[in-house]
């Protein structure tokens, strides 16, 4: 049996803005954790309303590597 789960979804906002919601859900200890961000097009995850940056952007330099989890050999 799965302990975690995590159901959501993203949607496309803008040109360049993704809103994401979702809840997490651990079976074991049975919390819900609500997710609300804003994903922006420099990759920074702000909360709606107040802005705050949840984490930051790549750097401009930054380029990611071809071993990244976010590359697949498909």
């Amino acid at each position: 049996m799965r302990r975690h789960a995590l159901r959501g979804t993203v949607v496309r906002t803008t040109g360049t803005l993704y809103a994401i919601s979702a809840i997490g859900i651990c079976t074991s200890c049975r919390n819900l954790t609500k997710f609300n961000y804003r994903l922006n097009d420099n990759l920074t995850i702000t909360e709606p309303g107040t802005g705050k940056i949840i984490s930051q952007g790549l750097p401009t330099s930054a380029e990611p590597k071809k071993s990244s989890r976010w590359f697949s050999e498909d």
